[in-house]
């Protein structure tokens, strides 16, 4: 059997959950029977079927026999809805390959273990690695109530990230491209600053990929945003403007939800919109910053998790920079965790080294 392909439609199924199922975790579960897919099921909102009961509903008496392809532990505890373990222990699945276990405390390789007592076999690891990387913000959300934080930045090999007049330029390639929608396709919110908002127009959505779009977050300090921007119109997503400034163009925006901020500080606005989303449990947020946002964000540790560097094989000579005004300490306290070729490009992943800060 071609396990892969099965585990692979199992996270196609996680990512049209993304947003739907917050605040539990986007799962995605494939039962097949025979090389043939039988049921396929994804988490409901909150209260609702988790994904492997969906599948099971989906294949009603197919189940009996059939494997279980999952993307995260099963349940073993009640919540707003039974455990998943007993569903597949009474449906009769034969064998079920589970991705990653769950850090949940109430599960945490209980669910394995009671599909194992059960005499269930159970499979342990397939697709772990991006298992792993979806399920970071839940994970990090878990221990800390707080969503994880990746700043993503795209640059010339000499550091440019526009042209010298801040015209929008494409900096990276179509692969490049590709994976940075992905990427998009996997968090809760995706925020730009203000700066980026206004000159590059952004529509800030997942395309091309399996996926749904994030909530948008425009964060400003000192900008002054028009009305006519793309993401004020095109209701793909819930768009949210956190603002210094009142916004007095946006007022009559009625899908535009404004809100400022009286803190003194950015610090203290930032950790505060961190906190009131991960009380309403946003489990990642994907920052797309510009030069201004990226010298706010990577001074200060406790702003963010992870840096992605997407640098291309390319010489612009000239234009904006955005590391030339950070302080020489700002790289202190990261660490290299990952360097590769996306295509032509080069991502270069750099992790920080405290993974829970007191914000």
């Amino acid at each position: 059997m071609n396990h892969e392909h099965y585990m692979q439609l199992a996270f196609d199924e996680a990512l049209l959950s993304i947003g739907v199922s917050r605040p539990n975790p986007a799962v995605g579960a494939i039962l097949v029977k025979d090389g043939v897919v039988v049921g396929r099921g994804r988490t409901q909102p909150p209260g609702s079927h988790h994904a492997e009961k969906m599948a099971l509903i989906d294949a009603g008496e197919r189940a009996r026999g059939a494997d279980m392809y999952v993307t995260l532990e099963p349940c073993c505890h009640f919540g707003r809805t039974p455990p998943c373990t007993d569903a597949i222990i009474a449906a009769g699945v034969a064998r079920v390959f589970v991705s990653v276990i769950d850090e949940n405390p109430r599960v945490n390789g209980g669910g394995i273990e009671k599909l194992r007592e059960a005499g269930i076999e159970v499979e342990l690891g397939l697709f772990a690695e991006q298992a792993t990387e979806l399920y970071r913000g839940f994970f990090y959300h878990m221990r800390t109530g707080l969503p994880w934080v990746d700043v993503k930045i795209a640059q010339s090999l000499d550091g440019f990230i526009a042209g010298v007049l801040r015209e929008r330029t494409q900096i990276t390639g179509a692969v490049t491209g590709e994976w940075v929608h992905r990427l998009r396709a996997r968090v809760d919110a995706i925020a730009v600053g203000g700066g980026t908002a206004l000159h590059d127009d952004p529509l800030l959505t997942v395309r091309g990929v399996v996926g749904n779009n994030p909530m948008r977050i425009v964060v400003c300090s000192r900008t002054e945003l028009p009305v006519n921007l793309k993401l004020f119109h095109d209701q793909a997503a819930p768009t949210m403007v956190y603002s210094r400034l009142p916004q007095s163009a946006l007022s009559g925006c009625e899908h535009v939800q404004l809100e400022t901020w009286s803190a003194p500080e950015f610090a203290e606005a930032w950790l505060g919109l961190l906190a009131r989303l991960g009380a309403q449990g946003f489990h990642r947020v994907l920052f797309e910053a510009g030069a201004k946002m990226a010298k706010l964000l990577l001074e200060d540790p406790r702003f963010f998790n992870r840096l992605l560097l997407l640098t291309a094989p390319k010489l612009l000579g000239e234009g904006l920079p955005w590391e030339r005004e950070l302080v020489p300490t700002w790289k202190d306290g990261l660490h290299l965790s990952r360097f590769e070729l996306v295509d032509c490009d080069f991502l270069t992943e750099f992790t920080c080294s405290q993974e829970s800060f007191k914000r």
